[in-house]
């Protein structure tokens, strides 16, 4: 209004008479009548339950991009599960960033135990002493039933 004070479309005859009305209806509530005393909402709970739903029909109306702009990544991503933040992306995506110590522990156990010795010497101490940890808890575990060979006949 400021900028530009004849920028206001004008009311319709019904819009004015709706706008009178409703001032009148909270001029009643902010400044009670002398003698009447001032009216508080009779249930709240209902009033903010109400109000939830407008809000959420009116958010589920607006673009996803809109709704997260401005929002950090953390909180873009809050709530999903690792699975979840990595869906749809490429195994070079997903490790892009990475180093390669990091990469490679990214692998699974089957694939760290198809490593040589020589390369796993390469990499640093951490990683080393993560990889034979891993690999100690893995071989600990009950080894996985050997499948039955096929019979010929098929």
């Amino acid at each position: 209004m400021v900028a530009d004070p004849g920028g206001i479309p004008a009311l319709s005859p019904a819009e004015i008479a709706v706008f009178w009305a409703l001032l009148e209806h909270v001029e009643q509530l902010r400044r009670p009548l002398p003698g009447r005393r001032k009216r508080h909402m009779k249930d709240e709970k209902r009033v903010v339950e109400g109000f939830e739903k407008v809000l959420t029909r009116l958010v589920a109306r607006v673009p996803p991009k809109q709704r997260l702009a401005g929002l950090a990544p953390e909180q873009r991503l809050a709530g999903l599960a690792p699975e979840q933040r990595l869906a749809g992306l490429a195994p070079e995506q997903r490790l892009a960033g990475l180093t390669e110590a990091q990469a490679v522990l990214a692998l699974p156990d089957a694939m760290l135990r198809a490593l040589s010795a020589e390369y796993i010497a390469t990499l640093p101490r951490e990683t080393q002493a993560a990889i034979r940890k891993r690999l100690g808890a893995a071989s600990r575990r009950r080894p996985a039933r050997r499948r039955k060979a096929r019979s010929p006949s098929r």
